[in-house]
């Protein structure tokens, strides 16, 4: 505030020594005005003196300098003319001036042609005639930007620190020192430092810290206090149990002394993790123990040898004792094969990856045979060096186990793959003019769903439900079904009972796919003119609207007791004209390029 108040009294200097040259001589005036321009010429602060209207008489060359302007180009030129940008709020100011009214402003932005906004602290009087008339206005504009954008880095620079401060895990104490030296008052105290202490901010700042820990002398921590104080050397105060009447616990400091003279701890409550030293120990002989008697093989190794095992690790390898495999090399245990990947685990552990969930990989055991296992590991510290803990399984037998059930998985296919292709052969004993349509319908259902990109189980599911999808027909006469001529209306509302016959006869049956439900929904239309339910688009499952299209295009193509086959071009013409009506189009879509691209036939 010191340097505004000087600035305004230069403006108002300046208008005396203005109101002075006008009212002497003209000689003595020219003169004047001479000393004058010098006077304004070489003053520091940034001045510009204008005419009524707004022309330029003459500035400082701070002002020059402050906005990047030469006297040349700007003498005799309006002020709006050579700062075009110059807001109407400043205009208004300076009509106001122009009237006899003295203003200014603190800091003000002002937006430039180029897009910057810069900030300006201003102050503007007007200057008088000889004859007492207003001859212009004295403005004293300073570009203040770097100075705002100073002010504001230091204000976050301060912010951020005091966020820092408080969001420290660490508890951190600033002390003034009081008495010499010969003790310590509270000057600030964050958020974790409270916590710690059980205490708030309030309560002790300004305390001396003898009072407020009373404790800490005899804890050793107030002589460091006075040493780094005296010495300026930061000391660090090893982990040390602080009690007094309120709170106790184990503590480590460091203690530093800042340029202001101020002492600073950083402190941590450690009490937590001495407990847990303390169970440490007390559990190493239980885990030791527990080591001794694991039947899996629990191991570790460090810079790439085997420095510890179990009894069980050594029994899986063949090994008589532990001892005889401490220092062999991983690379001896692990099979060849699968080393380069185990070394690859290894170095990703010692990056800083957490640990290896359970891989399998193969082991040699002393007598070079090779066998399956699962691995565990983690990274572990071993004797102050890096090192990986594995926990390792012999699965042998479950491979064994694994192999059986894969074996006996294939039989439980191929017997219902026997099954399911019984039923379609009973179904076509009861109408041979149908026989060979559910394996043909089933060939094309296959087809057009790998056409779809569909997954691979999923087009066997769809494979079988086409081989059985008339299953229902079982329940059908078979004089009905091999009757020439037109069915009555009985007879054919007899044979759309079949999806609902054929859903009855395998919904109990544990299949891995919808097969029930795609044969169900087989006669469905996308428009809901199908039935058994009348379903539409979505709620007709995928499987259902492949099957629905393989169905029409094998049955119009093939001959049928009641009419003459339409041949494959009119099957496949009329699923194109009902495409996103009765047939779903992505289906018709991949039937269409089976035939007309891929050269599928109906066989």
């Amino acid at each position: 505030m010191k340097g505004k108040k000087k600035i305004g009294d230069m403006l108002r200097q300046e208008a005396n020594i203005s109101n002075l040259i006008m009212e002497t001589s003209p000689v003595t005036a020219q003169i004047n005005k001479q000393l004058f321009s010098q006077f304004i010429e070489n003053t520091p602060a940034p001045i510009a003196m204008f005419d009524r209207d707004m022309k330029y008489i003459i500035t400082s060359r701070r002002f020059l300098t402050d906005y990047n302007l030469k006297m040349r180009d700007i003498i005799g030129r309006s002020h709006y003319e050579v700062f075009p940008e110059i807001p109407e709020r400043w205009k208004e100011v300076h009509r106001r001036c122009l009237a006899g009214a003295t203003e200014k402003a603190e800091d003000d932005p002002f937006p430039r042609s180029d897009g910057r906004l810069d900030w300006v602290h201003w102050e503007i009087q007007p200057w008088y005639e000889a004859n007492g008339e207003i001859g212009g206005i004295i403005l004293f504009s300073e570009v203040i930007t770097e100075r705002k954008r100073a002010e504001a880095a230091l204000k976050e620079s301060e912010e951020r620190f005091r966020e820092l401060f408080n969001r420290m895990s660490s508890g951190v104490a600033i002390y003034r020192a009081v008495d010499n030296g010969l003790d310590f008052e509270f000057v600030d105290f964050n958020a974790a430092g409270e916590w710690i202490e059980r205490v708030s901010k309030a309560e002790i700042i300004g305390k001396r810290v003898t009072e407020a820990f009373p404790g800490v002398e005899e804890f050793g921590l107030l002589d460091v206090f006075r040493r780094v104080w005296q010495t300026g050397i930061p000391e660090h105060y090893p982990i040390s149990r602080y009690e007094d009447n309120r709170i106790s616990g184990w503590r480590e400091n460091f203690v530093y002394r800042l340029s202001s003279g101020e002492v600073v701890a950083v402190y941590n409550d450690v009490t937590e993790h001495k407990k847990a030293e303390e169970a440490l120990k007390e559990s190493e002989q239980r885990y030791r123990q527990l080591l001794e008697v694991a039947p899996v093989s629990i191991a570790v190794h460090s810079e790439g040898k085997l420095v510890f095992t179990n009894p069980a690790g050594a029994r899986m390898i063949g090994a008589n004792s532990p001892q005889e495999l401490v220092g062999k090399p991983i690379s001896e245990i692990v099979h060849p094969e699968g080393w380069e990947i185990a070394k690859d685990r290894i170095q990703r552990m010692f990056e800083g990856e957490q640990g290896l969930y359970p891989v399998e990989d193969k082991y040699i055991r002393l007598d070079g045979t090779a066998f399956p296992v699962e691995v565990v590991a983690a990274p572990f510290t071993y004797q102050d060096k890096p090192a990986v803990q594995v926990i390792v399984i012999d699965i042998t037998e479950r491979k064994q186990m694994e192999e059986e059930r894969r074996e006996n998985a294939q039989k439980l296919v191929k017997a219902m793959e026997s099954t399911i292709e019984a039923m379609a052969t009973t179904v076509e004993m009861r109408d041979p003019y149908t026989a060979g349509h559910q394996l043909r319908v089933a060939a094309l259902v296959s087809a057009i769903a790998k056409e779809m990109d569909i997954s691979a189980d999923q087009v066997y599911g769809i494979s079988m439900a086409g081989i059985v999808h008339d299953i229902g027909k079982i329940f059908i006469p078979a004089e009905i079904l091999s009757r020439p001529g037109k069915l009555s209306k009985i007879e054919f509302d007899l044979i759309k009972m079949h999806p609902e016959v054929g859903y009855n006869i395998l919904k109990d049956i544990e299949f891995p796919w919808s097969i029930a439900q795609a044969i169900l929904q087989h006669h469905e239309r996308m428009d809901g003119s199908g039935y058994p339910a009348g379903l539409s688009r979505e709620a007709i499952l995928l499987e259902a609207r492949i099957l629905a299209v393989a169905d029409v295009v094998e049955a119009m193509a093939s001959h049928r007791p009641y009419r003459a086959a339409i041949g494959l071009d009119g099957a496949l013409e009329e699923i194109s004209m009902n495409s996103g009506i009765l047939y779903d189009a992505d289906v018709v879509d991949a039937c269409i390029r089976l035939f007309h691209e891929k050269g599928f036939k109906l066989e």
